[in-house]
């Protein structure tokens, strides 16, 4: 009882302070590509009764959709950037756990599994720049299936096991094909290579799963393999496949499955996947749009977007090095039983280099960096720590090495999930080799305690001991960087977003757009595709087909409605972003397209905001919103002062007692405050377009004003400012709340 009691309080503690931490990060942290608005806006739409792919474009199969759906149902809430990265943030921690619960099932050891845990969450750090994107739920789901099958993997269990692979195959395939057939070659691989097929079958059924699962690479990147990185990474997949199908023969790990296993997770599968697609047929959906969606418009995405990552120098060497010890292991385990002493001490040493360079290189690690070095050196690196170091055991034993492989053989054909664009696709398919590596050290500390029997037991308690430590530092670093950037920012206080928190001038920046897009607009687009401003101000966009890079992803049909839809609104708008603009050149992203056209010869821009560009129609009479208009007075007074006139137009909604300019910075200091300064405010009521509808009113009025108007203050001094931006010009009510904020 007391050791079942300190269990559940050291998991109880982790997730409270992973969810934490993991909360602060994904809440300081908004990508101005803006894949989180656009996913939003898509799950909005059906859920809101739209139908999806007939009405609503997306890139993902139907289940995020309906997970979306069965959690806003039984949550009773509306689905915002909160309630997204809130999910988010569940997810990422639930993967950090899953990963401990595999390890402590493997090891038994709770300083395995705590070790597990946190550097899998600190690997999984560039969730915090993709809310609401599948690739959480998707990462979320494969810890939790290879969880699963080690747990199910026995003698009682077979049919629960087929089951929960067979339904979690349907639900991945029906998320995002490609991730749903890599799991289907990996669990196919595993039901080949450990079932009691009859002995006439079990070669032909070897043969096969080594076939296929080296086939996978070629067969998905067959177009693309003159491209250097690309078929850089179809070799090592191959070469890092072929070394754990050598270094797990049957000697070692069995074949416990029975047949019946997989006749379950096929009909399982097959049911899953009807009750999937007819969930969402049943609220409108065409099965002809189901299957071009799921099957079909897949394929079209690595010729038209495709972004890789780099092979370094070193690769080559060290995966020669591993190549040729997974060899002398897997000739030893085939001829001998087990591996001989000298691979033993050789693998042993592999895996404690690898521990070292992690080590040195632990602030990396929770970078760009880290992951895309782990990528590249994770695949040679898989069959050395996997390599059992003792002799075959009794059937126990190998049941547990079958059980053990399900998990790499689920992990190993997700790494392919970072072709072919290598975002955050290079962390969710590598995540689930990290318990594997932890075992594996385990399992090499514990040869070399048996190895040294006067003094090896030490090795294990300092092995652990450094993992923790280093590991503890990196977790450390996170919830200090994020408690650092929670408290140094103020919250974004848009619909739905109210507490995510950026530095000043970003968000000052969203928060302008936001503004000028709801006092000028009936409705907005962007290029490419930035929704979440959609979202903050309330105004729709044209069609429900509405994706990033619409450029390209929209045929032409499409592109048409949306044009058709700006010509018939005269208050429509259009936000670009140069810098994504850039980018996308940069990387050859095809850009060109009619609706493209159509946007830069009917809109003008309003105004420019660091890379932001707010357009609206030619002939339009629009007038900047939360920009301040600074200029200097002739009539200067005695003293050396130089008066100035400060103009802004802005929206008020409540009684506005005090005019301040504040440092965009934490700690916000007043650089000036006009209204006890003396300074003659004055507020002028105004159309969209400037126009005065009213007589100024000048402050105090003591009393709420509602609408647009032109703020305009004559100032004893100018503002002494340093960078752009760098301070707003706000606008209180008697309690401190924010009524407005412009900028320069």
């Amino acid at each position: 009882m007391t050791r079942r009691f300190w269990s559940l309080s050291l998991w109880l503690s982790l997730g409270v302070a992973l969810l934490v931490t993991a909360y602060l990060l994904i809440n300081t942290t908004f990508m101005f590509y803006d894949d989180e608005g656009y996913l939003l806006l898509t799950y909005k739409n059906f859920l809101s009764g739209a139908r999806l792919y007939d009405d609503i474009f997306s890139q993902y199969g139907p289940w995020p959709y309906l997970y979306h759906q069965l959690v806003t149902t039984v949550l009773h809430q509306p689905l915002t950037h909160a309630l997204g990265r809130d999910l988010t943030a569940l997810h990422w921690v639930l993967c950090a756990l899953l990963c401990g619960l595999i390890t402590i099932r493997v090891t038994g050891r709770a300083a395995a599994a705590t070790c597990a845990t946190l550097i899998t969450f600190g690997f999984l750090w560039q969730m915090n720049s993709e809310p609401s994107h599948p690739g959480s739920l998707i990462s979320a789901m494969l810890a939790a299936i290879a969880l699963a099958a080690l747990i199910l993997h026995g003698a009682a269990r077979w049919n629960w096991l087929g089951a929960a692979l067979g339904a979690m195959a349907a639900l991945l395939v029906l998320t995002k094909i490609n991730v749903g057939l890599l799991f289907v070659a990996g669990v196919g691989a595993g039901a080949l290579r450990l079932t009691s097929w009859p002995e006439r079958w079990r070669r032909p059924a070897d043969i096969l799963a080594a076939a296929g699962l080296l086939a996978v690479p070629w067969g998905l990147m067959g177009k693309k393999l003159d491209d250097p990185w690309v078929l850089n990474f179809a070799i090592q997949f191959t070469a890092g496949a072929a070394g754990l199908l050598w270094v797990t023969p049957p000697a070692h790990v069995g074949r416990p499955v029975p047949p019946r296993t997989w006749v379950v997770a096929l009909g399982v599968f097959v049911l899953t996947t009807i009750a999937v697609s007819a969930a969402v047929c049943a609220q409108g959906t065409s099965l002809h749009s189901l299957l071009l969606t799921v099957l079909v418009n897949p394929l079209r995405q690595p010729a038209s977007f495709m972004f890789g990552f780099t092979w370094l120098a070193e690769t080559w060497p060290v995966a020669i090095a591993c190549w040729l010890v997974t060899a002398w292991a897997g000739w030893d385990l085939r001829r001998l039983g087990a591996v001989s002493p000298g691979a033993r001490y050789a693998l042993i040493a592999f895996r404690v280099i690898a521990l070292v360079v992690y080590i040195q290189n632990a602030g990396a690690w929770l970078t760009i960096y880290g992951v895309g070095r782990f990528i590249v050196f994770c695949l040679p690196l898989l069959p050395v720590f996997l390599v059992p170091l003792g002799p075959a055991g009794p059937d126990g034993e190998k049941s547990k090495s079958s059980a053990a492989l399900w998990v790499a053989l689920i992990a190993l054909p997700q790494v392919l999930h970072a072709f072919p664009v290598a975002g955050s696709q290079m962390g969710w398919g590598t995540f689930l080799l990290l318990p594997v590596m932890v075992i594996g050290l385990s399992e090499a500390w514990l040869a070399l305690a048996r190895a040294w029997p006067a003094t090896g037991r030490w090795v294990p308690r300092l092995g652990w001991l450094t993992l923790l430590l280093v590991a503890g530092w990196q977790f450390q670093l996170l919830a200090a960087n994020g408690w650092q950037r929670y408290t140094t920012s103020k919250p974004l206080n848009l619909p739905g977003a109210e507490d995510v928190r950026l530095d000043g001038p970003a968000r000052l920046a969203l928060r302008v757009l936001t503004t000028n897009a709801a006092v000028h607009a009936d409705m907005l687009f962007s290029r490419p595709g930035m929704f979440s401003y959609n979202q903050w101000s309330g105004v729709p966009t044209p069609t429900t087909q509405n994706a990033t890079h619409w450029f390209w992803l929209l045929d032409r049909p499409a592109q048409d409605r949306i044009m058709e839809k700006l010509r018939q609104s005269p208050r429509s708008a259009i936000i670009t972003n140069k810098a994504l603009d850039d980018f996308l050149d940069r990387i050859k992203v095809p850009t060109a397209s009619p609706l493209h056209t159509f946007i830069e010869e009917n809109y003008k821009p309003l105004f420019d905001l660091n890379s932001f560009h707010f357009l609206v129609p030619l002939n339009s009479r629009a007038v900047p919103f939360d920009r301040i208009d600074l200029r200097g007075l002739e009539d200067a007074p005695a003293g050396g002062k130089n008066p100035a006139l400060l103009r802004s137009n802005i929206v008020l909604n409540g009684e506005p007692a005090v005019i301040r300019l504040i440092s965009a910075y934490a700690p916000w200091q007043t650089l000036a405050d006009y209204t006890q300064a003396g300074a003659r405010i004055y507020l002028e009521p105004i159309t969209s377009q400037g126009d005065a509808t009213g007589p100024a009113v000048q402050l105090p009025v003591h009393q709420a004003m509602h609408g647009l108007f032109r703020l305009t203050i004559f100032a004893a001094e100018a503002p002494k400012l340093g960078l752009p931006q760098g301070a707003a010009l706000t606008v209180l009510a008697p309690d401190g709340t924010v009524l407005s904020e412009s900028i320069f």
